[in-house]
């Protein structure tokens, strides 16, 4: 549960970082280094998640992985 309440918070956060990007340009920097900390405590929770079900279950997995891709696809575009 609370790895749950963790992906929609992050999904929130990314959401309102890209809108924000995309309205006020001047802010890029700023963006930049918040979706580094992003990228960060995305991955954080991946390696948590896959320690906590070395065991158990998948289920939820992909959909973590799926949110860390885009952010890194995000990033790479915000930086070229």
């Amino acid at each position: 549960m609370k790895m749950r309440i963790a992906l929609k918070n992050n999904e929130e956060w990314f959401s309102f970082a890209n809108n924000m990007f995309i309205d006020h340009r001047c802010l890029e920097t700023y963006f930049n280094s918040a979706l580094s900390m992003l990228i960060q405590f995305t991955n954080l929770c991946c390696n948590w998640y896959i320690s906590l079900n070395k065991y158990g279950q998948f289920s939820n997995l992909r959909r973590y992985i799926k949110v860390r891709n885009l952010i890194f696809e995000k990033n790479s575009y915000l930086t070229r």
